[in-house]
């Protein structure tokens, strides 16, 4: 047995995130065929022929529309250059939302619309690229939230941990809203992603 080392990522080019297309068109290509065979079977039947016509350009509307996709989605990796193979990093912090402060929360002055509205400031901030907000809405007991932003390497969520805005500088001025001591803050790298970048 032969031991191999790699670095992480250097093996292969970015591929596009996988899609619908290639089954859409089988299944347009099996009528298309059934039609067909229906169609050569008896071509006086009235409605085999049209159903024929509309099969095959059912089928042709598919495979253009397969290919565009394939067109524009190596175009955006093209355009990505050395960033679409590059290791990107994400932070991931935890908390909770204490039990009835989920309205609050929500509200224009609310944690999570302060989150929201975080991501304008983010996106001036070199090498930033997403950021989620996902929250659970229990009936009972304290709702659970995750705050994950997306970076572009190691050195950029450092920058952005040196700020004087961070995630956990919003958190910590909602007291009222977090609970005290339910914050877990994970810095990750990102192994594979399907979501656009």
């Amino acid at each position: 047995m032969q031991d191999q080392v790699a670095a992480h990522g250097s093996y292969q080019e970015p591929q596009p995130e996988p899609k619908g297309w290639p089954v859409i068109v089988a299944l347009s290509a099996i009528v298309l065929g059934l039609a067909l065979w229906w169609w050569a079977r008896d071509t006086g039947d009235n409605f085999a022929w049209p159903f024929f016509a509309a099969s095959l350009v059912i089928t042709v509307l598919a495979a253009g529309a397969w290919l565009v996709d394939e067109i524009r989605s190596r175009r955006r990796i093209a355009t990505l250059g050395d960033r679409a193979r590059a290791t990107r990093y994400t932070q991931v912090i935890t908390f909770a939302i204490a039990e009835g402060s989920l309205d609050a929360a929500r509200s224009e002055s609310g944690v999570l619309s302060a989150l929201d509205r975080s991501d304008s400031a983010l996106r001036s901030l070199a090498g930033f690229q997403d950021l989620r907000v996902i929250v659970s809405a229990p009936s009972t007991g304290p709702a659970q939230a995750l705050c994950e932003t997306t970076w572009w390497d190691r050195g950029t969520l450092a920058t952005y941990e040196q700020t004087r805005q961070t995630v956990l500088d919003i958190l910590a001025a909602s007291p009222d809203e977090v609970v005290p001591g339910s914050v877990q803050v994970f810095d990750m790298e990102v192994v594979r992603d399907a979501k656009q970048v």
